[in-house]
Parts: C-alpha cells; structure tokens; sequence
C-alpha cells in the first residue's frame, strides 16, 4: 500500500511538472526562470523513471530518487524566487517544505518497496 502511495504521488508530480513547465518555457524572461523550468521538467521526467526502477533496473533506484528529491527542491525553492519574486526567507521555506515532503515520498518508497517482490 505504501508503494502504490509513493508511485501515484510520483506520477501526478510527472503530469503536473510535464504538463506545466515546457508551456511555461516560452514566458521565460530570466535564466533563473529558464533554470526553475529545466529543473521542473527534470523533476517530472525522473519521477517517471523512478516509477520505472521500481520495477527495473531497481539498483538505480536509490540515484533517481535522490536527484529526483535535488531536482524538486531547487524547482520549488527557484519558483517562489523568480516566477513569484518572493524573498530569500520564503524561497528557502518553499525549498526546505518540499524537501521534507520529497524525502517522506523516498521514504514511502522504500518502505513500500521492501514489502514488494518487485523492488
């Protein structure tokens, strides 16, 4: 149950991110804006490959999550900062907010998967 949680949670930041940034791309105006988009679009397309090691190539599980946790903190900590012009403290918040939600998703993960046959 645990894994089916973190795999669904995976796969609506894939649609989201996916869905969203590359329309986005074209309004950029700043390289920051240009790197939140890219770390965005990252973010979706290694949520879809740690859906995929779950199932294969599982010992590159452990390297997808990790940079799929980098690539989702930096996209929410960037977004307040360059698309919303929030201040250093609140961009930090937004990071460190997602980090805490992107390492209880690794953590669903991993304890859902030791359960799994597959993983």
């Amino acid at each position: 149950m645990l894994l089916a949680v973190a795999l669904l949670i995976l796969l609506g930041q894939a649609w989201i991110s996916l869905s969203g940034a590359p329309q986005r791309l074209p309004e950029s105006r700043t390289p920051g804006q240009d790197l939140q988009t890219g770390f965005e679009i990252a973010g979706g397309l290694l949520s879809l490959l740690a859906v995929a090691t779950t199932f294969w190539r599982r010992a590159w599980a452990p390297w997808v999550l990790a940079g799929w946790v980098f690539s989702v903190t930096l996209a929410s900590g960037l977004a307040s900062a360059v698309w919303a012009r929030a201040g250093l403290a609140r961009s930090l918040i937004t990071g460190g907010a997602t980090l805490l939600v992107a390492l209880g998703v690794t953590w669903l993960w991993r304890a859902g998967a030791r359960g799994s046959t597959h993983a």
